[in-house]
């Protein structure tokens, strides 16, 4: 079965609602699609008919995801979450060096436990100091906590990482499978790789973009003493030391900025 209602649900819209974003998309992009309606989509979430290639596309397009997980290729979204919150789980309570818990903590601390723990606690209305008591040993333990932790694990980026998502086998998502936990952790310790190298890239531009800011206010200081004195007066000494001034303040932004060169990784 593909993943329409899956989607569509996950933006909370209904039929009709999907139907009118839908079409008012394809117009804002300009494809040659015809307009669909709300009976056809509800035709497609069924399987009773199929889109058309380009329709699919679009619709991949509409909701940010490939052609083939939209299809219903590989795991969703929420079953691939379930089964790192469940690692996540299983590990919490063997090994805190696990190598996918210890990525996984990079968006879900150790914190995360104690804090949905409280909420169920307080929700529960249960008076306890013992928060480790009530970690739960594997999904469906307690719900409540369940829940929350999947609302932690949205942030985790190999959520959105549609290509591995539609590589999975159903069957891999078993606990006990360590070669596949540990093909997880590469896919998922390369993504943080890349996530903080745009991340520098972007602090550096934030950087030049602030040295650029200052070094063009130094220079127009000193062009404003060039113009009410060295111009104004026509005094050569004067505009000589602005010169001066002007290559001294460029030489010192050109030194300060050397090291920022924005290469890709670095």
């Amino acid at each position: 079965m593909n993943r329409i209602k899956e989607l569509r649900l996950e933006k909370q819209l209904t039929l009709k609602e999907l139907a009118e974003e839908f079409n008012e998309f394809i117009d804002n992009v300009k494809m040659n699609i015809k307009k669909t309606s709300y009976s056809s989509i509800s035709r497609w979430e069924k399987g009773i008919n199929e889109p058309k290639l380009d329709v699919w596309q679009a619709l991949a397009n509409f909701f940010g995801v490939s052609v083939p997980y939209l299809q219903g290729i590989g795991v969703s979204r929420k079953e691939f979450s379930e089964y790192l919150v469940k690692k996540y789980y299983v590990d919490y309570r063997k090994d805190e060096r696990t190598f996918l818990f210890s990525l996984l903590c990079n968006y879900v601390d150790k914190k995360a436990f104690s804090d949905a723990i409280k909420k169920f606690l307080d929700k529960a209305n249960i008076a306890t100091n013992d928060i480790e008591r009530y970690v739960p040993y594997k999904w469906g333990d307690i719900p409540y906590i369940d829940g929350y932790m999947m609302g932690r694990f949205a942030f985790v980026p190999i959520l959105n990482d549609y290509d591995f998502l539609t590589s999975i086998n159903k069957d891999e998502l078993k606990i006990d499978n360590e070669d596949f936990a540990n093909r997880v952790s590469k896919r998922l310790f390369s993504l943080i790789e890349t996530e903080e190298n745009a991340y520098r890239i972007y602090a550096k531009e934030e950087m030049m973009n602030a040295m650029l800011d200052a070094y063009l206010e130094e220079i127009k200081k000193s062009i404003l003493k060039f113009k009410l004195y060295g111009y104004k007066y026509n005094d050569k000494d004067a505009t000589l030391a602005i010169f001066d001034e002007i290559d001294e303040i460029t030489n010192k932004y050109r030194i300060n900025t050397t090291g920022l060169k924005l290469e890709k990784g670095k």
